[in-house]
């Protein structure tokens, strides 16, 4: 804390979230990097759909890239974690 005539910058003020987030464990996330990358070329949006039949992935005009297999998004933001006590409220 600082001093009685010192101001605390912006950054240094705590917030009522430390107090919530005090005592729990770090997060970390790892990326997820492709090990291989492969470039395919097609002469025309027939062939792209063609493809994307044959692989059975969605591929559209705005498709950029594609993980074979196709990677499956775990469902994060429906999941919550309580404390024992918000429970009892």
């Amino acid at each position: 804390m600082p001093k009685k005539d010192e101001q605390m910058a912006l950054f240094e003020m705590p917030t009522m979230s430390d107090e919530m987030w005090e005592g729990m464990p770090e997060f970390s996330h790892e990326k997820i990097e492709a090990e291989y990358v492969i470039i395919c070329r097609f002469r025309n949006w027939r062939d792209v759909q063609d493809f994307g039949k044959k692989i059975d992935q969605n591929v559209t005009q705005q498709t950029k890239s594609i993980w074979h297999p196709k990677l499956i998004f775990q469902d994060h933001h429906s999941k919550r974690y309580f404390d024992e006590g918000d429970l009892e409220k």
